[in-house]
């Protein structure tokens, strides 16, 4: 199997009770779903477990990263929720902004942004971050105006 949003290889070990995939790449379990897995013949397993165990810590930098985000300051960071709104904005920019920048570096397709609805002024903060981003292909809104689903350019 090929993870789609990494592009990391491993071998399929089974399905979990909420029906995401088991997939083992070296010595970990990673859980995805079936859209982001691509089957592949053994000698490209082969060929992929063999750069797994040449280059690990790019790949398990791509493991750590996470596809989404939660911009929701109860969630994101609650120790400073209370804090002035002024701050909370700048916090949670700042982390969209190291968020899009990390799933670039990690060569991600696909990445969810999960804004809320609230009065709009994050949401206008994400967009303006996104529609600046020439790295950024489509930005489409999701979870009834919440989030948004960005996908990638291939760099």
């Amino acid at each position: 199997m090929r993870l789609l949003d990494t592009q990391v290889v491993g071998k399929y070990e089974g399905v979990t009770h909420d029906g995401n995939l088991k997939i083992n790449i070296g010595e970990n379990i990673i859980y995805t779903t079936l859209d982001n897995i691509m089957v592949i013949d053994q000698p490209e397993l082969e060929q992929g477990i063999q750069e797994y165990n040449h280059d690990t810590s790019s790949i398990e930098k791509q493991l750590e990263f996470k596809n989404s985000i939660d911009l929701h300051m109860e969630i994101l960071a609650p120790e400073i929720q209370l804090s002035s709104p002024s701050r909370v904005l700048s916090f949670q920019v700042d982390a969209c902004r190291k968020f899009i920048d990390d799933a670039i570096a990690n060569k991600s397709k696909v990445i969810h942004i999960i804004h809320g609805k609230g009065e709009g002024i994050l949401k206008q903060e994400v967009k303006h971050l996104l529609e600046s981003n020439d790295k950024i292909k489509f930005i489409i809104s999701s979870k009834s105006g919440g989030a948004v689903e960005v996908w990638l350019k291939d760099l």
